[in-house]
């Protein structure tokens, strides 16, 4: 098999995949820098060409040559659009999340896999795609039971993070709009994890990044993707995937993944947190409580009836989640007096934790 160093991916125009030695991964965003030139260069020799007639001498061969090299250079880079590409594009509603992700072809080299998949990403699109998410999570599950050499190292931004509420921006989104598909992505990560034997949930790492990696200003158009696909460097087993805005190296996306390992957030301390309930003059923590983020408040739901007894009729509690905390006075969340209230929290926790069977709610505060 070909080594990634030699090896890379290209987008033909016909939408199938190729692999050619020493080309990048064609991108929308290639695309439209090639428009823009081609207007420059385009403009620039009808320009030329209307000013020709009215020139003699050496001003009319200065003029005919620079006709001459700025036509060359707009047909040249004719050649290079994508030209069906561009019409989809224009047909599809901006800000789309994953515009030019090669999903297929993700796909086809994770199949070939042995030894590791490594992903950076905002929001991993592809776990939330009908068709494509099954098709993953199947492969990554064969690669798992497999090799047991194979391991999943994932690095995703965090939905509470700043950076995801400029990106919501940049998007045109609202905030919380935002927060729900990188939840909802996030869901079914967790979901699948949960669903794999206990000797393979080792071999895979979600780790969450508040602080954007040092190639994170790359993007494919209004895309969330922000790196690529790589293999271990010493096997070679996965051909580099650049689908960045310029090439990027294996050891630069090592060097930013080693950056979020050291200080990543693990998936599972994102989607719980701690409730410590104070009574009298006891205090009762509760371990991985599941939570949303609704209205501006915090809302918790608690399995245990012990737990939601202790809850209702303590003094306060203390909220711990990501590194901050907050003291509040909980309130339950009762039907049929807040009957709209609980209808619209149950969708949100069958969105964000991928079921329908939810415990009583808590209501605790404003979010942070």
């Amino acid at each position: 098999m070909p080594s990634k160093g030699d090896s890379h991916a290209l987008i033909g125009s016909a939408g199938r995949t190729a692999t050619v030695p020493g080309a990048a991964v064609k991108r929308s965003e290639d695309d439209s820098r090639a428009e823009r030139t081609l207007a420059v260069f385009g403009t620039a020799t009808v320009g030329l060409l209307g000013a020709d007639p009215f020139l003699h001498g050496a001003a009319q061969i200065a003029c005919f040559s620079a006709t001459t090299l700025c036509g060359m250079t707009a047909l040249g880079t004719a050649a290079q659009v994508d030209w069906r590409r561009v019409r989809r594009r224009d047909r599809e509603p901006p800000s789309r999340d994953h515009d030019g992700l090669p999903q297929d072809l993700l796909l086809e080299r994770l199949g070939q896999a042995t030894r590791r998949l490594r992903i950076v990403d905002t929001i991993p699109g592809i776990v939330t795609d009908p068709v494509n998410g099954p098709r993953l999570f199947e492969i990554l599950a064969d690669r798992l039971a497999r090799y047991a050499e194979f391991v999943v190292e994932a690095g995703l931004l965090c939905p509470l993070s700043p950076a995801m509420k400029a990106q919501a921006k940049r998007l045109g989104r609202s905030e919380l709009k935002q927060e729900q598909i990188a939840e909802r992505a996030l869901g079914e990560l967790e979901a699948f994890i949960e669903k794999l034997p206990g000797e393979h949930q080792s071999r895979v790492q979600v780790l969450l990044y508040t602080e954007l990696p040092s190639y994170a200003s790359y993007r494919v158009d209004d895309s969330n993707l922000v790196a690529a696909l790589v293999g271990d460097q010493r096997s070679q087993d996965v051909p580099y995937i650049d689908m960045a805005a310029s090439s990027l190296t294996t050891g630069q996306c090592d060097r930013d993944y080693d950056q979020i390992r050291r200080g990543g957030l693990p998936l599972a301390d994102h989607r719980t947190g701690t409730l410590i309930v104070h009574e009298d003059s006891r205090r009762h923590p509760i371990g991985r409580v599941r939570f949303l983020r609704h209205g501006g408040e915090v809302f918790v739901a608690l399995p245990d009836r012990d737990d939601r007894a202790s809850v209702k009729h303590c003094d306060s509690v203390t909220w711990r989640h990501c590194g901050q905390e907050s003291v509040w006075a909980p309130k339950a969340v009762e039907p049929p007096d807040q009957a709209d209230l609980q209808a619209e929290l149950d969708e949100l926790w069958a969105d964000k934790y991928l079921a329908a069977d939810r415990h009583p709610f808590f209501q605790l505060g404003t979010a942070p």
